[in-house]
């Protein structure tokens, strides 16, 4: 079981790098990774703005600046891959191939689901370390140290932004292939689980809202993720009470499992049973 659902991850991989999908999302995050260079030759060119240039290019200001810049764009261009991944083989007709030749019929949206989440993390890490290359970069051009001082960074620090990024990757991912598998398409797919995320986060202001997966993320970014733009004390306001952090990180659990198994059940009662 392990060993075939290690070669369909294998495969997905190598599959979605081949998708223009992929590299759309990744030259747009570069786009914005970067930006230093061009910050640090203007501040260079204008003294006026030299100290503001500095404080983006020189670290960890490149980081948090990719950082925010990223993250408005990031749940529309994970839930595009997403839908890709999985309502890709509904316009392509290729489900009809792919699953004869698998031992289980959960494995092919789990290697899916895999592969999607680790591509997307590896994209945004890649996209980071070249943020940090075009500030150090732009440092020299400055004439700064690309480091100045004490960072405030540590390993702790590090780990909650990884562990973060994990729950919301899955989570976007996990409700973008349920959209995919009930719309079998990938424009639906994208659509309907792009839509879904605000809803949920509308859920809020509604009785019973505290559940609200994507309220419970916004939690989890105002504690674990430095220059966050949420702070934790309206996010609590606006879910009427207070969440600890492993209340909202079960939350958001749940719901991304739930979302799966329901994918799961969804396509093999219907889409299996058509093939």
């Amino acid at each position: 079981m392990l060993t075939a659902l290690s070669r369909q991850f294998t495969a997905e991989v190598l599959k979605a790098r081949k998708r223009s999908l992929f590299f759309g999302t990744l030259g747009l995050l570069l786009f914005f990774a970067i930006l230093p260079l061009p910050i640090a030759i203007a501040g260079a060119a204008d003294a006026s703005i030299r100290d503001w240039a500095r404080d983006i290019v020189t670290f960890p200001g490149c980081l948090w600046n990719t950082l925010k810049l990223t993250h408005l764009v990031l749940p529309m261009l994970i839930t595009v891959v997403a839908a890709g991944a999985v309502g890709g083989e509904y316009s392509g007709g290729t489900w009809k191939m792919t699953l004869p030749r698998t031992t289980s019929r959960a494995s092919p949206l789990l290697a899916k689901f895999l592969a999607t989440l680790v591509l997307t993390l590896g994209t945004l890490a890649f996209t980071f370390a070249f943020a940090a290359a075009m500030g150090a970069v732009g440092s020299l051009i400055l004439g700064f140290p690309f480091v100045a001082g004490p960072l405030g960074l540590g390993a702790g620090d590090l780990g909650r932004m990884v562990a973060y990024f994990v729950l919301e990757f899955s989570c976007i991912i996990s409700l973008a292939m349920l959209a995919s598998v009930a719309t079998r398409s990938l424009i639906g797919g994208a659509v309907l689980g792009y839509v879904s995320q605000h809803l949920l986060r509308a859920l809020t202001f509604l009785p019973g809202g505290w559940l609200s997966p994507m309220t419970n993320l916004e939690s989890l970014q105002a504690r674990w993720l430095a220059q966050s733009s949420y702070r934790i004390a309206d996010v609590e306001a606006a879910m009427g009470r207070a969440m600890s952090w492993q209340a909202s990180t079960a939350t958001v659990v749940v719901f991304t499992v739930g979302c799966g198994l329901v994918a799961i059940w969804l396509f093999e009662k219907r889409d299996l049973a058509s093939e």
